[in-house]
């Protein structure tokens, strides 16, 4: 960005890691030596500027990029940033990333519907992933300091995989039905997240029949989940739902359901070729799209942050046992080396070195 110093000088700066850790890059460097050539182009945008100004699209038409202000009015300071709609269908915002609650991305949203850019999606597909980011980003924030109240709805163990046991260990991998019933009733084991069990509730509750999402190896299903709200939760999102765990579901929350064999698919391929999350829920999104229902319909797979947070509380109810820790440390050393392909360093701790 080229912004005035004064009535008759200009600066330039970026927003880039580069720029942000070292205060000069190529960026700055390109717009300054060729900022006559940038002034004699025509403009892209009225005047005044609208909420979202068109940048450009890739040449497959499966990436748009505006530049958004986050809202309008006369104590708006003018400021904008990058927004783009990415290959997974997705809105990104360079200053909020993908939180529901971004100003600037709804200005482009709207554009790219009025320009056919995106279909104006009616059928629940948006809300339920926009509800998704909502509890991903709950889940990382409070995550460190209470994980009673916003866990995984299954709680009982989990067996490990035939590959991952030692020859004399019995493991009884449980499979989930194929196709799956299309909808989960309460059993003996229900609980919510918090840990209030289905057994404990004293009075009477009405259970009530909500739609979920099952995610499999190759596809995604529409189903039901029989809930009853949680009273001890009293929130609106906290249910008692089924643990699923004997018939090879992980009940995520009672919205989100992962079976047992995508849980352990990612397992083996991190294990056999470090293989990243995004990687690997690209993968998973290119099966989806070969695999569509009766209907010629394709569900869409859940967020990288949600599956992320899906696969730990997965890796946690596994019975692993208590052989996995270093024999001079411990199980939890103050120090781990990790290679950077599956742990990487976010890009606002590069430095030019």
């Amino acid at each position: 960005m080229r912004l005035p110093r004064g009535p008759d000088s200009y600066g330039t700066t970026c927003t880039c890691p580069r720029s942000k850790a070292t205060a000069n890059c190529l960026h700055q460097f390109v717009l300054t030596l060729h900022v006559h050539d940038l002034e004699a182009l025509p403009l892209i945008a009225p005047n005044p500027i609208p909420p979202a100004v068109y940048l450009v699209t890739t040449p497959f038409q499966d990436v748009h990029i505006y530049s958004c202000i986050s809202s309008t009015g006369r104590f708006e300071s003018g400021k904008r940033v990058i927004v783009s709609y990415q290959r997974n269908q997705r809105w990104h915002c360079d200053s909020c990333g993908y939180g529901t609650s971004c100003k600037h991305i709804p200005h482009a949203v709207e554009h790219a519907r009025l320009a056919g850019f995106v279909e104006d999606r009616s059928d629940g597909d948006s809300s339920r992933a926009q509800d998704d980011d909502i509890e991903g980003k709950l889940l990382l924030t409070v995550g460190g300091r209470d994980e009673r109240k916003h866990g995984c709805v299954s709680y009982q163990r989990i067996p490990v995989p035939r590959w991952c046991s030692l020859p004399h260990e019995n493991t009884q991998s449980f499979r989930p039905p194929s196709p799956p019933p299309p909808s989960f009733m309460l059993d003996a084991v229900s609980r919510c997240c918090c840990g209030t069990s289905l057994q404990s509730l004293q009075g009477a509750y009405t259970p009530v029949v909500q739609p979920a999402l099952l995610f499999d190896l190759t596809r995604g299903y529409n189903v039901s989940m029989q809930v009853i709200s949680c009273p001890t939760c009293n929130h609106r999102r906290r249910f008692v739902g089924a643990d699923l765990g004997t018939i090879g579901i992980l009940n995520w929350n009672n919205t989100f359901l992962f079976t047992h064999d995508l849980m352990n698919s990612y397992t083996n391929n991190f294990t056999a070729s470090e293989t990243p999350f995004s990687a690997f829920c690209t993968t998973v999104r290119r099966s989806y799209e070969d695999h569509p229902d009766s209907a010629g319909h394709t569900i869409l797979f859940c967020s990288d942050e949600t599956f992320v947070r899906a696969w730990f509380a997965f890796i946690k109810l596994q019975d692993l046992g208590g052989t996995m820790a270093c024999p001079t440390c411990g199980p939890s050393p103050r120090v781990v080396i990790a290679d950077g392909v599956s742990l990487a360093t976010h890009a606002s701790k590069l430095t030019s070195s």
